[in-house]
């Protein structure tokens, strides 16, 4: 539905802005240049993500699925 369409979008344009602040902080903070800055935030974000991707696969435990298929 629309609705999902939006939801989506809502979060791609908030995840681009957190980028540009964060990108804008380490190229104050750590004076470097845009493009080094860009790569420090993209990579703190995928990091970011994937521990908490990790920390929610550990609290919940691994899907019934995966876990009978050894």
């Amino acid at each position: 539905p629309e609705s999902h369409l939006a939801a989506g979008l809502a979060v791609l344009i908030s995840i681009g802005w957190y980028l540009i602040v964060q990108t804008l902080l380490f190229r104050r903070s750590l004076h470097t240049g845009t493009a080094r800055a860009a790569w420090l935030a993209a990579r703190a974000f995928v990091e970011a993500v994937l521990v908490v991707l990790l920390i929610a696969v550990l609290i919940s435990g691994m899907p019934s699925e995966l876990a009978h298929q050894s």
